[in-house]
């Protein structure tokens, strides 16, 4: 018998290395910082999840996959199984609840992520911030890919198959000021 894969597995690293700071898990990890209260905005099995308890802080997590979700609970001190897009928030939290909130390569897979960020918005204390890893559809691989005829979508990546929104520099800084957001770090 053959043992179906998580969906969301093929997103965990073997190991994330926390000397290397050129891997957005290291950057999400480190802007994190330690002892705060966490939304963890599709944790996928919790391998970022399991770190930030590691480090004292509270992490409650949302995932739209319910096997990786099932993985995810044993990091998480709440896991909600559930689309972003489609929660109804007030259902779990209290305005103000969270100091941080983790989109971690999550934006390009919603269909209105400037809605979602409008709405998390009110779950942040007024100190609070976001820590969000977006790729860049303007990264060079991409661009020398298109001069020369080409645009393949992959199991994961830059464009990954599952990808509804492309982000470059400008439109990500302008979808953060739109909802409110100032891009700090």
């Amino acid at each position: 018998m053959i043992k179906k894969e998580l969906k969301s597995k093929r997103y965990e690293p073997p190991v994330i290395d926390l000397n290397n700071r050129n891997i957005s898990h290291t950057l999400t990890i480190e802007l994190t910082g330690y002892n705060k209260t966490v939304l963890e905005v599709g944790t996928s099995t919790g391998y970022i999840s399991k770190i930030l308890r590691e480090r004292g802080n509270k992490v409650v997590g949302v995932e739209i996959d319910s096997e990786a979700a099932s993985v995810a609970k044993n990091y998480c001190d709440q896991i909600i199984v559930g689309d972003i897009e489609n929660l109804e928030l007030d259902n779990f939290f209290t305005p103000g609840y969270f100091d941080v909130v983790i989109f971690g390569d999550i934006l390009e897979h919603l269909k209105w992520p400037n809605i979602v960020l409008e709405k998390v918005k009110r779950y942040l204390k007024p100190d609070g911030y976001l820590v969000v890893s977006l790729p860049n559809i303007a990264h060079g691989d991409i661009i020398l890919n298109l001069l020369l005829g080409r645009f393949k979508y992959t199991e994961a990546g830059l464009l990954d198959a599952t990808h509804l929104r492309f982000f470059a520099l400008e439109d990500i800084v302008k979808i953060f000021e739109e909802n409110g957001y100032s891009i700090t770090d």
